[in-house]
């Protein structure tokens, strides 16, 4: 007779190993010592004790000479090395996508200047609040994005490093259309498109400006930027309907459709020619002609193009050439008519049945 089952029965109860019972001894032994906490000094460090301050005419004049220094430099920044070099698709630099002295000037330098300008007492405080409201769109096409917990400007007191400073992220973003583009080596080859896309680039530039207030520096030397990082992007995707064309040297091209794509990153590192401790750039370091012993960048990103096409001998033909200025006798005329030289200003009329290449 079989039994139904029994949960409370002894035969089910859990049998526990002798070993997975505590020791009595185990139990009432007394807790481990707590450790002693000890607390290790950190080393000197400078903490930016910033203060509202007035910022007076001689010091406007330092900082403006000096941002617009900072603006010419950025200008040949974005013409050297790899900033400088065309990319493929977009046909032009990261550094002209960006344009970094353009976009610093507009969005950046202009604002200043009209804070000061109208303003008859300028304050650290106000300026602070003038790069906070930085953040928005300049004009169809350009906007900035400024984090203000990023914002922050005054007068530093500490003895030995009197300065005023002013920090923030600055990120600029652009949209423009242009003509696709194969680079140096598609436009060595005479390939051109007709169609126009638009494309979005990118800088961020964490930015730090001000002046060194110690008595006797030159402006230029009390001026400076500290730049720890400088990025740009550039990113497109161009599609080309049925029936778009493009040019290749003497050819004339139909597209069946297709795409282009490039992601392309810079990375600017811009070294410090001196190395003091606060990485101050002065507006006297920054000359054009250091750039070779200031700049390292790093670049990386991709770039695709597939499409087909129909391809046919352009229609253009070169204009004619005038007559000779000495006339040719008959036989003359006859012979060149015959021979069909080179010498001959009638073009000479090919066809050929179009032919379908993929690009």
């Amino acid at each position: 007779m079989s039994r139904g089952p029994n949960f409370g029965g002894p035969r089910n109860r859990p049998r526990l190993r002798r070993e997975s019972i505590p020791h009595r001894r185990s139990i009432l032994r007394p807790p481990p010592a707590r450790r002693q906490m000890r607390l290790e000094s950190l080393e000197p460090r400078h903490l930016l004790a910033l203060s509202n301050a007035s910022i007076t005419s001689a010091q406007q004049t330092t900082l403006m000479d000096g941002l617009d220094g900072f603006v010419e430099w950025a200008a040949a920044l974005a013409q050297y090395g790899q900033a400088g070099t065309p990319l493929p698709v977009v046909g032009q630099p990261i550094g002209a996508t960006a344009a970094f002295s353009g976009t610093l000037q507009t969005a950046l330098v202009d604002p200043i200047n009209a804070y000061f300008a109208g303003d008859i007492s300028p304050t650290t405080d106000e300026l602070v609040a003038v790069l906070t409201g930085l953040d928005g769109d300049i004009y169809p096409g350009l906007s900035i994005a400024v984090d203000s917990m990023t914002v922050s400007g005054g007068r530093d007191d500490i003895a030995g490093d009197e300065e005023l400073v002013f920090s923030l992220t600055f990120v600029a973003t652009r949209s423009f259309a242009t003509n696709p583009s194969l680079g140096l080596k598609g436009e060595a080859l005479g390939i051109a498109f007709d169609a126009t896309f638009g494309y979005v680039s990118t800088m961020t530039l964490p930015l730090s400006f001000g002046m060194d207030l110690s008595a006797g520096l030159d402006p230029a030397d009390a001026f400076f930027v500290r730049i720890p990082d400088w990025d740009a992007t550039v990113d497109a995707m161009p599609t080309f309907g049925s029936g778009s064309s493009m040019r290749a040297g003497f050819l004339d091209a139909t597209l069946a459709g297709g795409s282009m794509s490039i992601a392309a990153t810079i990375d600017l590192d811009i070294a410090n020619p001196d190395a003091d401790s606060q990485g101050d750039l002065t507006l006297t370091e920054l000359d054009p002609e250091n750039l070779a012993a200031m700049l390292s960048s790093t670049t990386s990103g991709s770039a695709a193009f597939r499409s087909r096409a129909t391809v046919s001998p352009a229609t253009r033909r070169p204009a004619r050439q005038p007559p000779a200025s000495r006339p040719a006798t008959h036989s003359r005329r006859r012979t060149l008519r015959s021979t069909r030289t080179s010498s001959s200003s009638a073009p000479l009329r090919i066809s050929r049945p179009h032919r379908s290449l993929a690009c």
